[in-house]
């Protein structure tokens, strides 16, 4: 026999209604570091105004993963969807990078609206703990461990 890999996200996801409701009662307060620089020496859009000096346009927004507050399988959800911006080396610090239009401010609302899409669809995985429900035996163990032994098995000790 071969063992397989299990998939680690074989499970059921949640509806937008119910991240919705969730979202009612639990706002996330978390803090965002825009990164603005000003390149003054070295502009070359003077000398040549057809090309555009793209460095003052570029949004850098930097966050705390753990800032999140993301149960476990949703921070693999949100990692996963994170893709080639994650940094393994650094696992909690997420930067994410906009160019794509020609001012700041909309490339900063472009980061920001990208954070928020990432994070509503990481919350659309389950929220129990991921070592359960990739071992449901593990609940047993943890109940021995807080409440010792179950009534039957006393009974059968003391007979």
């Amino acid at each position: 026999m071969q063992t397989q890999k299990a998939d680690p996200f074989d499970y059921k996801l949640r509806s937008l209604a119910e991240v919705k409701e969730q979202m009612k009662y639990y706002a996330p307060d978390f803090f965002l570091q825009a990164h603005y620089k000003r390149y003054t020496a070295g502009d070359y859009r003077q000398n040549n105004p057809n090309n555009l000096d793209d460095r003052e346009r570029v949004s850098k927004i930097y966050f705390d993963l753990r800032d999140l507050h993301l149960q476990p399988l949703q921070r693999e959800r949100f990692i996963f969807l994170l893709g080639p911006r994650h940094n393994p080396n650094r696992p909690h610090d997420i930067k994410i990078v906009s160019k794509q239009y020609a001012t700041f401010t909309e490339n900063y609302f472009k980061g920001m609206e990208t954070i928020k899409e990432l994070y509503w669809e990481a919350l659309r995985a389950p929220g129990d703990a991921a070592n359960l429900r990739r071992n449901p035996y593990l609940r047993d163990i943890f109940k021995r461990r807080a409440y010792g032994r179950t009534r039957e098995e006393r009974l059968q000790k003391v007979a």
